[in-house]
């Protein structure tokens, strides 16, 4: 069992580096405790004060790197939708793209098994270089349900996007009958995204798209979406790239329509947990 310390002063940190850490066993913090305050705490004492403030040792999650800048965009964004009514966000159209790894899962993997058992092949969660291939999707959602979806291999750019646009962004608008409703695509800054001919093609369509704040997929419920297919499809036994083209289009379009609801109507609590960050990270 191990402590991570902080090991730079206040006022030292680079905003833009995570901070040095240094890793001090109990032994070393009871020493360090007791030498420091002239005390004589055990290591038990020690143990006990940790399992009393349940502070453990715990997997760092995993976030875009934050800059100053992209803080400051992000809090501007949220703090000019901070009244937004549901209403006003279930107008959106939310779409964003992500690749599905044939072999490593983003998401965890539990087992029950015995101390002994810890290296059984059955117990193991086998990965391989490049992840076996992948499948990417683009995909869209709104407040009523899911869009089209469309799979791909290989890098997105410009002329692709504005393809898959055409074939599912347009009969998607349809299907949940946003035509006689004031909506807005959302969208991120990739490069294909912001190119001059995908603007042309959003200016061709009239289709009008919703700023958005670089870095920041707390504000953007299709990742939970992303999160929970990635959940059923580690309940299956998938083992070709054609396999999981097809099982991952399969479970799009039964992602339950309240799933889309309820993340819709978190955009309000996302925004002000954001603000609450002064821009940085939050639960979402």
């Amino acid at each position: 069992f191990t402590l991570v310390v902080p090991a730079r002063k206040r006022g030292q940190e680079d905003p833009c580096q995570p901070p040095e850490r240094t890793i001090v066993s109990f032994l070393e913090l009871t020493t360090e405790f007791n030498t420091t305050r002239n005390t004589s705490i055990s290591q038990s004492t020690i143990r006990r004060i940790f399992i009393k403030y349940k502070i453990g040792i715990y997997s760092a999650l995993k976030k875009p790197l934050l800059r100053p800048y992209d803080k400051q965009r992000g809090l501007k964004w949220c703090r000019e939708r901070r009244y937004w009514t549901i209403e006003q966000w279930k107008n959106i159209m939310w779409s964003d793209e992500s690749n599905f790894e044939l072999i490593n899962r983003k998401s965890n993997i539990t087992v029950k098994r015995m101390t002994r058992e810890k290296y059984y092949a059955r117990y193991i969660r086998p990965t391989v270089q490049s992840g076996g291939g992948s499948i990417g999707i683009w995909s869209c959602f709104n407040y009523k349900g899911v869009g089209m979806c469309q799979t791909y291999t290989g890098r997105i750019n410009s002329r692709i996007y504005v393809e898959v646009l055409e074939n599912n962004l347009i009969p998607s608008i349809d299907l949940l009958m946003l035509n006689d409703k004031p909506w807005k695509l959302q969208q991120d800054g990739a490069t294909a995204h912001t190119a001059y001919y995908t603007k042309e093609w959003f200016n061709d369509n009239n289709i009008k798209t919703i700023p958005w704040p670089p870095y920041s997929p707390d504000l953007n419920p299709i990742e939970n979406i992303w999160a929970w297919i990635d959940r059923e499809l580690a309940k299956v036994q998938i083992s070709t790239l054609g396999q999981l083209k097809d099982v991952l289009k399969e479970t799009w379009y039964r992602v339950p329509e309240a799933i889309s609801k309820n993340h819709v109507e978190s955009m309000p609590r996302r925004v002000l947990s954001c603000i609450k960050a002064k821009g940085g990270y939050t639960k979402y």
